[in-house]
């Protein structure tokens, strides 16, 4: 990553930075035009076992599908089935209608891979808008070499996943909130509304889409009680009546596409609900990812709620186990960044605060809140058990656009930043070695122990940098915040 950040980006597109987009854009389409035999393809066999689902059983699916297609059980929440079975399912039936025969699994599998390529290049013009809005001097360029990096070409375009769609659900979610706030602080209730309301509606869909994506709504959640509270400070009653009316909207959708279909009575009425009840990845140390638990030497598929140790008190006697601390120090890692994080963003809660940040100011909040992000997913994966080799892939792009922001100001080490993007690559090549076998001489790289002690190392460094860029903020006044 070598592009600069500047306070005045140009706003003029010139004729390089078009050649630019159009090679971003078509890049995921050559990638799976080059690599037509490089993908996973036990998912697509999954989505086309989830297509014979819904097929047979319509809105019955989530209670039948178990029993029809026990090789592949359905854990997604009703958008995320829609976007993987139900597009083979429309496939297929455009097939017949258009050529009178069914479509073949082969041909299948490479029209559902270049429908996901238009996600990936959908992700790479939001990560363009958002190093735009956090200022970076070619945004397109810095967006460019992240879709390039071992990370997004394997995880986002190659695997055949839908992580490229909630990559583009947590991007446009993240820049319509960023959006609804600074229309709130320069009191402009109908625009603060509408990005509110697009805001909503990307959450309800990105929420149902796979149950890993709860992860990132802790912190999604952090941002929407910002922007409303900002939208009562500074439009009063009605700035308020917008937000909620916008928040109600969107749980309204939530709830509609939520409840589509029939489901067994445990799952409350919830596919959200039900996907969460049939994933239970963290009943294993890791399914082939890593996380601190790899580092105790255990086969990674036995069990996490076996004890690594016990506490003893006199006679109280407590055993830990992976999956249970786990949880708690995952917990305890979400109350210390929402805290501190809290304290820094508290001066830009009073009244006219928001619309005093300079530019640039207001680009380092944006790589603050970026950064907030990426370290909720990093510690997902470091502490909680049960992750797969790709569960990152959500967290790189924020902290990647976070840390080199930070590193260019000179409030964190470049060392820092250079260290995050060299494990982004290492964790794609990690990736890549899962879907098939990698040169002997990349040993080292896909082994799950040297992954959790990269990102374990990863965690501890950006969390120092957190709390000294959370320092420096509160000995500022708001508009100079993050200079």
């Amino acid at each position: 990553m070598t592009t600069a950040v500047t306070p005045t980006p140009s706003r003029r597109l010139s004729p390089g930075t078009a050649l630019l987009l159009l090679a971003g854009v078509a890049l995921p389409f050559l990638l799976v035009a080059l690599w037509p035999n490089t993908y996973h393809k036990g998912d697509l066999m999954a989505y086309a076992r989830w297509a014979d689902c819904l097929e047979a059983f319509g809105p019955a699916t989530y209670q039948e599908c178990l029993a029809y297609r026990p090789e592949s059980p359905l854990g997604y929440p009703a958008v995320g089935l829609w976007l993987s079975g139900g597009v083979v399912q429309g496939l297929r039936l455009l097939s017949e209608n258009l050529f009178g025969r069914p479509l073949g699994a082969p041909a299948t599998d490479a029209l559902v891979r270049f429908y996901l390529a238009t996600f990936a290049a959908l992700d790479f013009l939001l990560l363009a808008w958002l190093a735009r809005l956090m200022r970076y001097g070619r945004p397109v360029l810095a967006a460019l070499l992240l879709t390039l990096l071992p990370w997004m070409v394997v995880g986002g375009v190659l695997w055949g996943q839908l992580d490229g769609i909630s990559l583009a659900g947590a991007l446009l979610a993240f820049i319509a909130l960023w959006q609804a706030w600074r229309a709130a602080g320069q009191r402009r209730a109908a625009p603060a509304g509408l990005w509110l309301l697009l805001a909503g509606l990307t959450l309800a869909g990105f929420a149902l889409i796979k149950p890993l994506n709860t992860f990132a709504l802790p912190f999604f959640l952090f941002l929407l009680a910002l922007v409303v509270w900002s939208c009562g400070r500074e439009l009063g009653g009605r700035g308020l009546a917008v937000a909620l009316a916008a928040l109600l909207l969107a749980l309204a959708a939530f709830r509609l596409l939520d409840s589509r279909f029939s489901l067994p009575p445990d799952a409350l009425g919830s596919t959200f609900w039900y996907g969460w009840q049939t994933s239970p990845h963290g009943d294993v140390i890791s399914g082939n990812g890593f996380n601190l638990w790899i580092l105790l030497g255990r086969d990674m598929w036995a069990s996490s709620r076996e004890p690594f140790t016990a506490l003893r008190l006199g006679p109280w006697t407590q055993t830990l186990t992976p999956y249970h601390t786990g949880i708690v120090l995952y917990a305890l890692l979400l109350v210390f960044l929402f805290t501190t994080a809290f304290l820094a963003l508290r001066p830009l809660l009073a009244r006219g605060a928001r619309v005093r940040l300079t530019g640039d100011a207001e680009a380092g909040l944006l790589a603050l809140l970026s950064l907030l992000l990426g370290l909720t997913q990093l510690g997902f994966n470091v502490l909680l058990t049960g992750t797969h080799e790709r569960y990152l892939f959500l967290g790189y792009p924020f902290l990647i656009l976070a840390t080199w922001w930070f590193a260019r100001r000179g409030q964190m080490g470049m060392g820092l930043a250079v260290f995050t993007i060299s494990a982004a690559i290492l964790n794609g090549v990690f990736v890549l070695g899962a879907m098939q076998p990698l040169p002997g001489i990349l040993f080292v790289v896909y082994s799950n122990a040297f992954q959790a002690a990269l990102h374990l190392i990863l965690l501890v460094a950006l969390l120092d940098a957190w709390l000294r860029i959370g320092r420096r903020s509160r000995a500022r006044r708001p508009e100079d915040h993050w200079h």
